[in-house]
């Protein structure tokens, strides 16, 4: 911004960097990717640990299969690309660190406001759902879209801006985002099962990572 005062520096610092794609993925590849997340994420709960002390993880990656490691390169590839976007000083010398797991929902079913902590981005890769975008109140009518909450809330009401980014999702849409970033989705309206895809990505610094060790 220029300034007729020489002696002000007036800077925007920390922007808040999103990756929206329809990913080009075939139909055969992303049924079989819906395939063999129902087949491996059928045993487990996707509840809070204070619900299920003992319950088990896993992580999709870990499957071997043509199809999966296709997931597995897409990822890294967009994660490189919001590290570029971030100012990373030397992105291909960071080691990734990615977790996938298989979620679904009915009608009905929501996620609750929520950030992921330990982690540094992450994404949802929505495979296939009944797609509900219906004219009308975007306000108070729930569409089942995802939905972003401004990280910092506390601006003034004047400002050109809204608190919240919706956004209708879509079969074979992904979206990524830093992992401080609240957001929540609403209430699902379709009818057939939503089908979805949960990433969390660490980054492993190379100074301190290496020299971790389990205490």
């Amino acid at each position: 911004m220029n300034l007729e005062n020489p002696n002000i520096v007036l800077q925007r610092h920390w922007p808040v960097n999103i990756i929206i794609e329809d990913v080009n993925i075939t139909d055969e590849d992303n049924q079989e990717l819906i395939r063999i997340g129902i087949e491996h994420s059928k045993e487990f709960k996707h509840v809070p640990d204070i619900l299920d002390p003992n319950r088990k993880g896993y992580n999709l990656l870990d499957v071997e299969h043509p199809v999966i490691d296709k997931f597995k390169a897409y990822i890294k590839s967009r994660v490189r690309m919001m590290m570029h976007a971030e100012g990373f000083i030397d992105p291909e010398k960071y080691e990734i660190e990615a977790l996938v797991v298989a979620r679904q929902h009915e009608h009905g079913d929501r996620s609750k406001t929520h950030n992921h902590r330990g982690c540094d981005y992450v994404g949802v890769y929505y495979a296939d759902l009944d797609v509900v975008n219906e004219p009308g109140d975007n306000f108070k009518q729930p569409k089942g879209r995802f939905i972003f909450t401004d990280p910092i809330t506390q601006r003034s009401r004047a400002l050109n801006h809204t608190q919240n980014v919706d956004i209708v999702v879509r079969p074979k849409f992904m979206i990524m985002h830093p992992a401080y970033l609240y957001h929540f989705s609403e209430p699902y309206l379709g009818q057939k099962t939503r089908y979805f895809f949960t990433i969390v990505v660490r980054i492993a610094e190379p100074i301190q990572h290496p020299f971790y060790k389990k205490i």
